[in-house]
């Protein structure tokens, strides 16, 4: 079984006021992968498929996440994170 691993920084930026962190987007994303996603912040990681995790992390505009993926989706998966940043604006 092939298990990649591939870690990725994103700067958070507030495009949208009031919404910062798009948090259901990334997990409803993540859910479709065979991997497991990590997402870092201020010296916490969560799982990447839970929102709540994802918002208790709660980075502010302008502040930098990690994330990684590992698993047999882990390219695909990352592919995909990199689509929705970007469509999202937070990629510098």
């Amino acid at each position: 079984m092939n298990t990649d691993r591939i870690e990725r920084e994103v700067t958070v930026r507030n495009r949208h006021k009031g919404y910062v962190w798009p948090a259901a987007s990334f997990v409803r994303l993540m859910n479709r992968f065979h991997c497991d996603v990590r997402v870092g912040y201020d010296g916490k990681e969560v799982d990447g498929t839970s929102v709540l995790a994802l918002l208790e992390l709660a980075p502010s505009a302008g502040s930098k996440v990690r994330i990684r993926v590992e698993g047999r989706d882990a390219a695909k998966a990352m592919r995909e994170i990199d689509n929705l940043v970007q469509s999202l604006g937070h990629i510098p």
